[in-house]
Formats: structure tokens, sequence, C-alpha cells
């Protein structure tokens, strides 16, 4: 059976931290820049196991996307994306925008203004991604990342 007929499931909060552990040292290299050069990925999975909510595709018991979203910021009603990855070999199956859509349908369900996200400004990919979902930039931006944000109320 071919990689393109394979069933994709998603699934909310049932990775473990060795799961995506996993999935973050697979994907690391596809990351601008590369992940595990701007963090300690056993302790980045560690934090998103305990804190976020990650929306998951799998595909039998390999987890092979990932989105992990902080909405615990309650008195702004502000969410943050702290990672979108999906592995390579699975990429342009529309998995990162499924991913990505359920997120945001989280959100809203949550009461949630806007959720935001950070990304590299050589990562030109991945905003136009972003905006093709609704992101915009944000004014404010670091000499290396560009914050983006959606509005969920519209």
């Amino acid at each position: 059976m071919g990689l393109y007929m394979k069933r994709i499931d998603y699934r909310i909060q049932s990775a473990k931290k060795e799961d995506i552990k996993s999935h973050l040292v697979t994907c690391s290299t596809q990351f601008v820049p590369e992940l595990a050069s701007y963090v300690n990925i056993e302790d980045y999975a560690e934090k998103i196991s305990k804190y976020a909510i990650t929306i998951e595709a799998w595909s039998g018991t390999d987890l092979i996307g990932i989105v992990a979203v902080y909405y615990n910021n309650e008195d702004g009603m502000s969410g943050f994306i702290t990672n979108v990855s999906v592995e390579k070999r699975y990429e342009g199956l529309g998995i990162a925008k499924n991913l990505l859509n359920i997120c945001l349908d989280i959100g809203r369900m949550k009461g949630f203004n806007q959720v935001s996200l950070k990304v590299n400004q050589e990562n030109v990919k991945a905003m136009r991604f972003y905006e093709h979902l609704g992101f915009v930039n944000r004014p404010e931006k670091s000499l290396e990342d560009i914050y983006m944000f959606c509005n969920l109320n519209s």
C-alpha cells in the first residue's frame, strides 16, 4: 500500500511526550532555522506535553503532524501556537491546514479572540501558508522572527 493510501487520523491530546519528541526530532531539519539549533527538543517536548493542547495527525501508530497551542491567556483571550510540523514525506496532503483549522476552531469554542504565532522571516513558504489561513503580520517583530495573528471572531 502506497503512502497516499494510508489513512490519516486526527486526534486531540493523545500524543505522549515520547511521541512528540520523536516527531520533533524527525522534523527538526524542516524548521527555519533547524529546531535543534535553538531549543532542547527533550525539554520542548515535555513542555508541549504538559502545557499545550496538541492537535495531531497519525498514520497508524506514527505521529506524522502536530500543532501545539497554548490557550491559557484568559485575561487577554489570546492563544499562542508554539509548533506546527508535518513530516516531510506527508507534505502537500493538506495535513497542516487541517490541523490548524482544528486549532482555530478550538480557540473559537473556548471563546478566544485571537491566536498568534511567530515565524522566521526567512521562511517565506510558511508565512504565505499562514496568510492563506487568515493570519496577518503583527507590527512588532524581532531581528529574526515575524509575529502573525489570526482573528478568531471573523
